[in-house]
């Protein structure tokens, strides 16, 4: 029990079984997977502001580059962006014993393709396809208390934050 680790709101205490951590995380509620499909973006990658399309359009690229998070295509007709390939986290985690340690690397990286609706004057940024890579390997599910506290919410804040300053 040497080192907590924060996840929000939740911390995870490390202890000698890994098995350990998974159960206090399921228990507590830390750590809620779910498939990465149209139900996680309808539900955690879509919000509406009261500004029109074009303005949101502008504003999501601008989030995205805050968040560096690389625009590789954007399409001012149907207002669609595909981001590249961005690091949405990079750690690394240490383990060991009274003789021996082991560091490994950890890189998140993620690739969102956003489309901006017209919804009578304001907007809608909705996700149509977000994809994750945890050390190269691509994921089908993600841990949605983690996403959404470090890329889902800041993200489409973000949105808001460039809208209120005008671009």
């Amino acid at each position: 029990m040497a080192i907590l680790r924060p996840l929000g709101l939740c911390s995870v205490v490390r202890m000698k079984s890994s098995l350990h951590v998974w159960i206090l995380l399921l228990a507590t509620g830390c750590y809620r997977s779910a498939p990465i499909d149209d139900k996680l973006y309808q539900e955690f990658l879509t919000r509406t502001y009261a500004y029109p399309p074009d303005k949101c359009f502008e504003a999501t690229q601008k989030a995205l580059a805050d968040m560096k998070t690389p625009v590789e295509k954007a399409d001012p007709q149907t207002r669609t962006i595909w981001s590249g390939r961005g690091v949405a986290y990079e750690g690394a985690v240490a383990s060991g014993g009274r003789y021996s340690a082991v560091a490994s690397k950890i890189t998140d990286e993620h690739r969102i393709t956003v489309r901006i609706e017209d919804n009578g004057g304001k907007c809608t940024v909705h996700a149509t396809k977000y994809e994750v890579w945890h050390n190269n390997v691509k994921l089908d599910e993600i841990n949605v208390t983690w996403a959404q506290e470090h890329i889902f919410t800041p993200f489409l804040n973000a949105v808001q934050e460039q809208l209120e300053r005008g671009l």
